[in-house]
């Protein structure tokens, strides 16, 4: 049985049947921009096009570090509720600057032969101002789409193959 990080994310995957549940870490090791070094794993793969999905029901945050993420995830916990909601505000797992390293080591890696994209639910809320949500993800060369898109354009993302 599979057990999902998400009820999201089990839902996504009950609307896309096609995909191949993927959660097990790439054989990269990323490095944050503190050069801390960390591991990461998509949700899911899709055969047809070569990609690993990484699904995402929230916008990403904006923490640079995994350690300012980590003192962030603690101290919001400590101090109120809403734990979900402090999760996926100052979790590692949802900042943009990861899922950018991401990307670019998995771009760049010559023992990975399979594109990376992140895809986000249709309802999740993307703001679109300069210094928004869209930009920062632009900015760091985010190679992303909402459900919808990547349904109706499903075609394989070119891969750097060394």
């Amino acid at each position: 049985m599979t057990t999902y990080d998400s009820k999201a994310e089990q839902e996504f995957h009950q609307r896309n049947p096609f995909l191949q549940y993927f959660n097990k870490q790439f054989p990269i090791t990323f490095f944050d921009d503190a050069a801390q070094p960390f591991k990461a794993c998509g949700d899911f793969f899709d055969a047809e096009t070569n990609t690993v999905i990484e699904f995402k029901d929230f916008k990403l945050n904006k923490h640079q570090t995994k350690a300012i993420a980590e003192s962030n995830l603690v101290s919001g916990l400590r101090f109120g509720k809403k734990a979900h909601y402090k999760a996926l505000t100052n979790g590692w797992n949802h900042s943009a600057y990861k899922q950018s390293k991401v990307q670019s080591g998995i771009k760049h890696a010559s023992n990975v032969q399979y594109a990376y994209l992140l895809v986000f639910s249709d309802t999740t809320k993307l703001t679109t101002p300069k210094n928004g949500d869209i930009a920062l993800m632009n900015s760091l060369g985010i190679n992303w789409c909402y459900e919808v898109d990547w349904l109706e354009s499903r075609v394989p993302i070119e891969t750097t193959i060394h």
